[in-house]
């Protein structure tokens, strides 16, 4: 019973470890090539290698590559963990993701990779120490690290908290109800204001028609 005990406390609070990348978080990673090298041709394969010290039920991997705001290429896997991409005339093949290699190969000031789970999480002793490897491949499933590769920044964006999108519903549908609610209430003075003229203009009728006293 206590071994169940610490095993339940281990999976519902992750955040103990000294940094964990939950589902719906991002690990982003900034990165520079300068005049990268890879031997026997162009440079045509980028992985990532997380570095974790725990994966635990992580699933359904998705790692976005950008030069700034433009998006070079997806990847996305259902296991866990090392994202690839490929330029489109690689020989690499084993899971890899198509991307646009030209800014890499003639040297990237601003590269950024944005990697998620879809479940499960990850954990690092302290900060994460993502590393990357540029190279050239020489089949489908061989790679030649390169040189000329540096990972400038790595932050864990956290997922948006549940009650940001609670409250922001909430107000809606309170906007919405009140809106609903001026109407009906509009509608009903209206009607109200309706039956008053008619009222009037019956007054009208019965002073005209009705008998004079002499």
């Amino acid at each position: 019973m206590i071994g169940f005990s610490v095993f339940a406390g281990l999976v519902i609070a992750p955040t103990a470890i000294g940094a964990t990348l939950n589902a719906g978080d991002i690990l982003q990673i900034g990165f520079s090539t300068t005049a990268p090298v890879c031997p026997s041709g162009a440079c045509d394969v980028l992985e990532l290698f997380p570095n974790e010290a725990g994966s635990f039920f992580a699933t359904n991997v998705t790692a976005s590559l950008f030069n700034g705001n433009t998006l070079l290429g997806t990847y996305f896997s259902a296991f866990c963990c090392v994202p690839t991409f490929r330029s489109p005339s690689s020989l690499f093949q084993a899971g890899s993701a198509t991307a646009d290699f030209t800014a890499i190969d003639a040297g990237i000031t601003n590269g950024i990779i944005d990697m998620s789970l879809g479940t499960g999480f990850l954990t690092w002793p302290a900060e994460p120490t993502p590393n990357l490897l540029i190279g050239h491949a020489t089949g489908p499933g061989s790679v030649l690290g390169g040189t000329g590769i540096q990972v400038t920044s790595v932050a864990i964006v956290p997922a948006p908290e549940p009650s940001t999108f609670s409250a922001l519903l909430g107000g809606l549908v309170f906007l919405g109800f009140r809106h609903r609610k001026l109407m009906i209430l509009g509608m009903a003075f209206s009607g109200v204001m309706r039956g008053l003229s008619v009222a009037n203009r019956s007054l009208d009728n019965l002073d005209r028609d009705g008998p004079q006293l002499a």
